[in-house]
């Protein structure tokens, strides 16, 4: 008896820490449907430029959302917009360095992380060109 072998067409969503595969949404599918057979590069610098404009489309219509709902709840279909008050407690670390310089040096520490960054090659450096970057600048 052999075992068949089936190929997706469309790449899937695995969580890295546990492997578990995630089964992708109908707007997921889509996209990923419409990155199949590019890169990893060219799907991370497809992906991060659309994440960026949605940001700023969400952000446009919270801000008429508020200028909407002004205190009364709004309902459309099955969905309902309305305002909460929240409040938080945050650190303030601007003003604890200023008024314990000190102590605040005290506690910071280096953080080194690796960074992905895509570019479009009019703004990226030629691969074969060598450039010295300052310790402080290198994402490692």
């Amino acid at each position: 008896m052999k075992t068949q072998v089936v190929v997706k067409k469309t790449d899937e969503f695995v969580n890295p820490v546990t492997g578990e595969v995630i089964s992708p949404s109908g707007l997921e599918q889509m996209l990923l449907n419409m990155l199949h057979g590019l890169s990893n590069i060219q799907k991370y610098y497809l992906v991060n430029e659309l994440l960026k404009g949605l940001k700023r489309g969400r952000d446009l219509l919270r801000k008429k959302l508020l200028e909407e709902l002004d205190h009364r709840p709004r309902q459309e279909g099955e969905l309902v917009a309305y305002l909460r008050k929240r409040e938080q407690m945050r650190f303030d670390s601007k003003a604890f360095q200023k008024d314990h310089p000190e102590l605040y040096r005290a506690y910071l520490r280096p953080v080194r992380q690796k960074v992905v960054v895509v570019e479009k090659p009019s703004m990226a450096l030629k691969i074969d060109q060598q450039v010295e970057l300052p310790v402080e600048d290198l994402p490692l």
